[in-house]
């Protein structure tokens, strides 16, 4: 099995690319509407979105 990560691979991430701040403020904006999706479904308590919109 060849290398997964090459060093130039690993040289662009360690150098801050645009893209990667784009990147995580995706995949959090995803991870709050998942999580609030599931929270909806518990009904136990109310969400920060559902306060906050209150």
């Amino acid at each position: 099995m060849g290398e997964i990560v090459t060093k130039e691979a690993f040289d662009w991430v360690t150098s801050d690319p645009k893209i990667m701040p784009s990147s995580n403020f995706i995949a959090r904006l995803m991870d709050d509407i998942t999580s609030h999706k599931f929270e909806q479904k518990r009904r136990h308590v109310a969400s920060a979105i559902e306060c906050y919109m209150k």
